[in-house]
């Protein structure tokens, strides 16, 4: 496959490779350390999700942020920017004293990922052709769930023989050697900087419309929590209202309405992400404080799904450049689907084999569903657009993240309020998990019938 990359291509190939695996490594190992995490550093059962959902938070909401950005400094500046700024945090992050300590830590990493991810599409379609980009797409999504793959094995060691604050060490060898290389090797069409003025009310308005749901999740146990739900809904449609109206806003939301090959894509893109990202979250809880594995027998368990993906998202990616990408990521969100509702029927009596089939139909799905849908999208906007593509991409991803992160913090703290998750109340923790996956693998189905949509695209878009 990479014999058919012009060898002076091969370069960038590697090095959005390399940083497409250990982005994605450093939060998949640190989710086998969390609960030994919260034990040491005393955190609630929600304080413990938001670990996750603060990074979820900021890589969701400054994608868009960052792909302005780019446009006026430079993609490469902004890649190379993230790569420094994930390396900083990570070493404080070792150093953490206190669970907010960590949390205020983990949304400077959402900011270093979104600078990194919001600029990784827009690299590869200036780089290589049309007839490569869907095998590229999916070679650099290959990579991400490689990482997703080793991290748990890698980190539930490091846990269980070292300390958890090693975890957050780990991958700054590897973001060394890529720093290097986007150095080197990253040769880009020379910048033509944008003169678009930032658009600050959009901002305000994405970010509230986000965070004030955060806040809704977290409190949805009392009044205040639905009434932020409302604020939340207002603050949207405002936003979509402004938006619609600029020449030149933050975020296309006339590109969504207008290019519905787009505009669904990157809702099932939204859903994918939001019935899939808190599998490795809960899965780890479960084998830990349920079933009773070590941190790196856990670990080890951990790796089918992301392994799946691994093998099965290169191949998907291929196909995507014969066949209709639609199909291919219909099928894989259905696949993904009949592996949550597996999970969701756990209740700590079932076989390793039966929690390894379940994870290997989820790995399978996403990995027909990732790549083949990540080209649909880059393909299905004219050039003008080809940022405002690529930033949506991982927004999407981003936001989807962190629903599939609210809907876990609103089911922990439905069931736990401010308590911490003990051997006492193991039941609780069962049912919330159930729960959890139950609500998830409706929305994979739902993102099934979003990606099966076809659509008009009216001139221009």
């Amino acid at each position: 496959m990479i014999s058919k990359i012009h060898p002076k291509h091969r370069g960038a190939l590697y090095t959005l490779a390399l940083t497409s695996f250990v982005m994605p490594m450093s939060v998949s190992s640190l989710n086998v350390a969390l609960p030994t995490i919260s034990g040491d550093l005393g955190a609630s059962a929600v304080q413990t999700s938001w670990v996750v959902m603060a990074f979820a938070f900021i890589q969701g909401t400054g994608m868009f942020t960052a792909a302005w950005v780019a446009n006026r400094v430079g993609r490469k500046r902004i890649y190379l920017s993230g790569l420094v700024l994930s390396g900083v945090i990570l070493l404080l992050s070792s150093m953490a004293t206190d669970i907010r300590m960590l949390i205020v830590l983990r949304l400077f990493q959402g900011a270093s990922a979104a600078m990194v991810f919001a600029t990784t599409n827009a690299i590869i379609v200036s780089v290589f052709p049309t007839s490569q980009r869907g095998m590229v797409m999916g070679f650099t999504a290959g990579s991400v769930y490689l990482g997703i793959t080793l991290g748990p094995v890698i980190g539930g060691f490091i846990t269980s023989w070292f300390s958890w604050r090693e975890v957050f060490i780990l991958p700054l060898p590897f973001l060394c050697v890529s720093l290097w290389l986007a150095s080197d090797k990253l040769v880009l069409e020379p910048h033509v900087p944008s003169d678009a003025p930032f658009d600050w009310p959009g901002l305000f308005l994405f970010i509230s419309t986000v965070a004030l749901a955060l806040f809704g999740v977290s409190r949805v146990y009392e009044p205040v929590g639905w009434f932020a739900f409302m604020l939340s809904a207002a603050s949207l449609v405002c936003f979509i209202k402004t938006e619609y109206k600029k020449d030149k806003p933050l975020v296309h939301v006339a590109l969504f309405a207008n290019n519905r090959i787009f505009g669904f894509a990157c809702l099932s893109t939204f859903l994918s992400y939001s019935s899939s990202f808190s599998v490795g979250f809960l899965l780890s809880l479960y084998l830990q404080n349920i079933v009773g594995f070590a941190p790196d027998r856990a670990g080890l368990m951990l790796i089918v799904t992301a392994a799946c993906m691994a093998l099965v998202t290169p191949f998907a990616g291929r196909l995507s450049d014969k066949y209709p990408a639609r199909w291919l990521a219909s099928l894989g969100l259905m696949l993904n689907a009949i592996g949550l509702m597996l999970l969701a029927r756990l209740d700590g009596s079932q076989s390793i084999s039966y929690v390894i089939s379940a994870q290997i139909f989820i790995g399978i799905g996403f990995g027909f569903f990732s790549a083949p849908n990540s080209n649909r999208i880059m393909s299905s906007v004219p050039s003008q657009y080809v940022g405002q593509a690529s930033a949506s991409i991982p927004t999407m991803r981003g936001v989807g993240n962190l629903a599939s992160m609210s809907i876990v913090t609103a089911v922990f703290a439905t069931y736990f309020g401010s308590s911490m998750i003990t051997g006492e109340n193991s039941d609780a923790l069962m049912d919330a998990i159930s729960l959890s996956f139950s609500i998830t693998s409706i929305i994979a189905v739902l993102g099934a019938v979003a990606s099966l949509a076809k659509g008009r695209v009216a001139k221009g878009y």
